[in-house]
């Protein structure tokens, strides 16, 4: 422990923006206060000890009672620095801080938004992080995602919408709003024209698009109480925009009178949680160190709840009732250290991810504050002198900066520095020879710091309010290097991790920050693999000896590209004795037959979920090459075959499922059987942007190289001609049956063009020593531009058989009651009445038209239809226009595929050892043959839909792997020449709420989002109030940050003002049509510009 002459814990927000003297090498040492003792001190004020006896709803009351009499407190909360010397130490604290105010005049107090908030001096990144974190808390319209920065339609098959959840009115859920700390309660009450209404537990109304939460209760209220409530909501009809802009008049807002039945509910609900709090106060004060011991590294408060709550909790149906399960959630959310939220309630959970810290990783966090607080409690070891290097190294953390400020001082001989942004400069060692050279440096006590500097920086696993964010800053701040910087956050961090040889400078930081649960980034590049190869030759018994079916000489089409080596589908047709029926065959790779459920390699597969098409870090979910070579389907490989028989009219008349051997497969790619099957063409939308960006030179590929033969359209044979004309035959009226079941017409959508990022390694080289630290040299080539999506032109045939070995799937297994991932909309079939009018004749029609509609179309629709969720029960699909959707043609690169896979093949075992095929149980009953029970599979599937999801936001078409790049470019560009860029810009405003900046979008840049601050407006206006949503200014990039995804721009003059384009003195509109002000003729930013 500390002792007691050390000066009481300061705001880590303070210490990183680098404004406390209290933190420099002659002030003291920070120290948190003992918050018993703290609250002792309070009259009245009940302490841990008497917990038991008071509820926290009462403990909040007199908190604020005391912090009405201390008002002076808080606001010296953020004081920034206490000279050493000025001010005596005897005197009461109270004294002290009086007397260093009068000393240090700082006229208006900075509001903790000036400080969240990033400016040009301040951590954007760090920032930026806090607001997607809150995303999981916060309800607020400002936090949506980033779906204006899309080209072209909005994707509506989607499985997984980000941040989607399910709940229906009646459920309560937690909810927070503007600028509230504290949590409130919310009652859902209903959904009008896309708006989603809450009642809150403070009275107030809650109107929000995408709401997110991290609880919800289904079923808490009513109709006949939340009927009042609804009565006084605006009428169908009224438009999204008069829905968020609140009530006309005070009087037509629901008032706590009518809210009185929910308001009375909730509160007992509240009392309820306390009531539990307290009961359990013994486990529920510190649930770290036993969820901990539980081997847990993800859980839900549902789950935490087993472990923490006694069971005389429990309901009469031997159930956590909601409200004890709600005390849970708070309790684990009160954990600064130890557990955090990984991900809000989404899709059907009805609590939040919470992610345990196993407790290596606990112990190297303490370890290092006590490192960082015995180092700040000799404030002469910081001095820059001969006697304070000397009592720097007498100290375990002296010893790791020393040797770290030796590794900043050469990086950055070797590559360009820009000091006043964390930005990594390219490598300036061209004409000179690259010592490539690793040599450990760090001791075993080094790495226990740098592995908390990786979880502070990196992977970011502290919450933002967490007292351990401090000691990131003040490694930082010792170390000396980072003076021009104001803000001492986790961007610099990050840049520091890159100075120091731990992440290789072209790494990218959403990886670490948005890696998949259970996943471990590999620093060299893709994930952690610890697996030992797969014994193919001993497992590879077949599970069907001599009753596999042999195909023979049916040919089966691989559509797929020539680069692809994981082949898991090919499509085949047979004819039939009956005119106009055939079978259609998907032949899948049958992964099943090798892979074992529970196995390592399964278990790998889980975690991964998918195959990861992160740029630079491809991953495959089974990366055994050995399994890849003897599953991937060629000649003479297992396959298990969906096979529907279709008529002409595209209906489905039989399915079945059959464990075969191929013999003639044809790997054929799709712009081949785009000349054999032509399709139509495609009305192409707008080009927004015909910038192409282009750094480092193009060399090398992240991908290996494949040696399949690929067949031509030429090298067809006439048969093969015929049946893959047949084939697209046959799934234009399979597609055409599927748009009679109201599924959406996805083929007359426009081409689309989206923004896409190629990377290649280029020049990089990197050697890893034994300590874990790389010596690196050269920088990847990254080439952004607008490309088109040609993925329309096989769709008819690829994507429709595709889906309809889903059908097959659905169909097979809900008929004999075998539970499997199916792909559900429950949210559609709620609001099918409401939905299907609507579509029908206002949504459809404008696709079908190949017209765009408008954002609020897309954004009633999908409030209308919700996400596709996974359930192990069979329901409607609306977008695909089916009543059972199942996903098994992918096993090689998705586990839920597989899982589909591993019970089907138990229930054809059955059916080959009993000769009978299965009837679905009796209510209540299993089939005990099965890999997964029902509820083994529904615990399972909440997890996997998350993990799902985060892997196509990182994959290549993904909002998070692509991104990161992007703004790489761009800093590249624009901070060291490497390209060139237009000078100016148009800026059109999306966004005009914030007290800090005008955000808006540039379609001359890809229509990437910018902030423009209002104090770079440079008077082109009279007034920022004069902007409103849809003007436009000419700007010119001011700032690019990588980390954060941000682009700052200042305004060089307007161009639409109040809805009006400016007339300039010559009597000409400066209005461009939404192209970029500059063309390949304007000066550029950086650069030469070429023709």
């Amino acid at each position: 422990m500390l002792t007691s002459r050390l000066r009481p814990f300061v705001c880590w927000q303070c210490v990183a923006r680098g404004a406390s003297n209290s933190l420099s090498p002659t002030g003291s040492s920070l120290r948190r206060p003992t918050v018993s003792k703290t609250l002792a001190s309070c009259k009245n004020l009940s302490t841990s000890s008497s917990y038991k006896r008071n509820s926290l709803s009462s403990l909040f009351n007199e908190l604020d009672s005391v912090k009405s009499k201390s008002e002076s407190d808080d606001a010296h909360g953020r004081v920034d620095s206490l000279l050493e010397g000025e001010i005596p130490e005897w005197l009461p604290t109270r004294e002290r801080l009086k007397a260093w105010d009068a000393a240090n005049p700082q006229g208006q107090i900075t509001s903790i938004h000036d400080i969240l908030v990033p400016s040009k001096k301040q951590d954007t990144m760090n920032n930026a992080f806090q607001a997607k974190s809150s995303q999981h808390n916060e309800m607020d319209p400002d936090m949506e995602e980033d779906a204006d920065q899309e080209q072209g339609r909005h994707p509506l098959g989607d499985d997984f919408q980000a941040n989607s959840i399910f709940i229906n009115p009646g459920d309560l859920i937690e909810a927070r709003g503007g600028s509230r700390m504290a949590p409130l309660l919310a009652v859902f009450i209903c959904q009008r024209e896309g708006v989603y209404y809450f009642y809150c537990s403070d009275g107030s109304l809650y109107r929000r698009l995408r709401p997110k939460t991290n609880f919800v209760a289904p079923g808490f209220a009513t109709e006949a109480e939340m009927a009042p409530i609804k009565d006084r909501l605006p009428p169908l009809g009224t438009p999204i925009s008069g829905n968020l802009g609140g009530m006309k008049a005070a009087d037509e807002a629901p008032s706590r009178e009518h809210g009185e039945a929910l308001l009375n509910k909730m509160a007992q609900f509240a009392r309820d949680a306390d009531l539990v709090l307290q009961e359990n106060h013994h486990k529920l004060d510190e649930p770290y160190p036993i969820l901990a011991q539980k081997d847990l590294a993800y859980i839900t408060a549902h789950e935490a709840a087993e472990h923490l709550l006694s069971d005389k909790t429990r309901g009469p149906d031997g159930e956590f009732p909601a409200a004890a399960i709600y005390a849970v959630q708070r309790a684990i959310k009160s954990c600064e250290i130890g557990i955090r939220i990984f991900e809000g309630a989404i899709f059907d959970m009805k609590s939040c991810i919470f992610e345990i810290l196993p407790p290596d990783e606990m112990k190297c966090i303490q370890a290092v504050e006590k490192m960082v607080r015995e180092l700040y409690a000799d404030p002469m070891a910081l001095q820059d002198t001969a006697e304070g290097q000397k009592r720097l190294m007498k100290h375990k953390l002296g010893a790791f900066i020393v040797r770290a400020r030796r590794q900043i001082d050469r990086y950055r001989t070797e590559r360009q520095f820009k000091g006043e942004w964390p930005i990594i400069g390219l490598d300036q060692r061209q004409d000179q020879k690259k010592d490539l050279t690793a040599e450990p440096w760090l001791s075993p006590q080094d790495q226990q710091i740098m592995s908390f500097l990786h979880l502070w920086a990196a992977k970011q696993a502290f919450a933002i309010d967490a007292r351990t964010n401090v000691f990131g800053s003040q490694i930082l701040r010792a170390i000396g290097r980072y003076g021009e910087t104001e803000f001492l956050g986790k961007a610099i961090g990050w840049q520091f991790l890159q100075e120091v040889g731990w992440i290789l400078p072209w790494d990218v930081h959403t990886r670490h920050t948005r890696a998949v649960p259970g996943t471990k980034p590999d620093r060299a590049g893709g994930l952690v693999n610890d697996l030992a190869s797969l014994a193919i030759e001993k497992s590879a018994h077949d599970p069907y000896p001599g009753s596999r079916k042999d195909w023979g000489d049916l040919t089966a089409f691989a559509i797929d590209d020539a680069k692809t080596e994981d082949i898991d589908d090919a499509v085949s047709v047979e004819r039939t004795s009956t005119a106009g029926q055939y079978w259609i065959h998907v032949h899948v790779a049958d992964v099943a037959s090798i892979v074992r459920p529970n196995s390592a390699h399964a278990q790998y597969a889980e975690k991964l979920s998918e195959t990861h098409y992160y740029p630079g870090h491809f991953a495959r979910m089974l990366p055994d090459l050995g399994i890849l070579q003897h599953l991937s389907l060629a000649p003479g490989s297992r396959a298990l075959t969906f096979s529907g028989l279709v008529n002409e009219k595209g209906e489905l008349l039989e399915c079945k499922i059959t464990p075969g051997i191929l013999r003639k497969v044809v790997n054929i790619e799709p712009a081949e059987v785009a000349k054999v099957c032509p399709q139509t063409p495609q009305p192409e939308t707008t080009n927004g942007s015909a910038l192409t960006l282009c750094v480092g030179q193009r060399s090398g590929s992240f991908y290996t190289p494949t040696n399949k033969k690929i067949k031509s359209a030429d090298d067809l044979d006439a048969h093969e001609v015929e049946d893959l004309k047949l084939l697209d035959r046959l799934a234009t009226s399979y597609y055409l049956r599927r748009l009679e079941n109201h599924a959406s017409p996805d083929r007359t959508f426009k081409r689309e063009y989206r923004v896409a990022p190629e990377i290649w390694p280029a020049s990089t080289q990197f050697e890893r020593a034994s300590d874990g630290t790389f010596r690196s040299s050269g920088d990847i080539a990254i080439n952004v531009g607008i490309q088109s999506d040609a993925a329309g032109q096989v769709s008819n045939l690829v994507t429709n058989s595709m889906i309809l070995a889903g059908e097959i799937a659905g169909r097979w297994c809900e008929d004999r009651g075998i539970p499997v991932p199916y792909r559900t909309m429950p949210q559609a079939t709620m609001n099918i009445d409401v939905l299907l009018p609507w579509v029908k004749n206002h949504f459809y029609p404008l696709l079908e038209a190949n017209e765009t509609p408008a954002p609020e179309h897309y954004a009633l629709i999908k409030q209308l239809a919700g996400p596709a969720l996974l359930s192990t029960n069979p329901g409607l699909h609306f977008w695909l226009g089916l009543k059972h959707y199942v996903k098994v043609t992918s096993p090689l690169r998705r586990y839920l595929d597989i899982v589909a896979h591993f019970q089907i093949h138990a229930a054809l075992a059955e059916e080959a050892r009993t000769g009978k095929t299965l009837q679905a149980p009796r209510e209540g009953e299993e089939h005990s043959f099965l890999p997964f029970t029902r509820a083994d599979l529904a615990a399972k599937l909440p997890l996997l839909a998350m993990r799902e999801s985060r892997v196509r936001a990182l994959s290549m078409g993904g909002p998070s792997g692509q991104k990161e790049y992007i703004y790489q470019a761009l800093a590249r560009a624009f901070y060291f020449n490497e390209a060139p860029l237009p000078s100016t810009f148009e800026f059109h405003i999306v966004e005009s709420m914030s007290t800090r900046h005008l955000r808006g979008m540039l379609p001359g840049l890809w229509n990437l989002l910018a902030d423009l601050p209002y104090g770079d407006l440079n008077g082109v206006v009279k007034s920022p109030l004069d902007l409103v949503k849809g003007d436009v200014l000419e700007v010119k990039l001011t700032r690019v940050a990588p980390l954060a995804m941000l682009l700052e721009v200042e305004a060089v003059r307007p161009v639409r003002v109040g809805g009006e384009d400016v007339v300039d003195e010559h009597g000409s509109s400066a209005a461009a049509d939404g192209e970029a002000i500059a063309d390949a003729d304007a000066p550029a930013v950086s650069g030469q510009v070429s023709a």
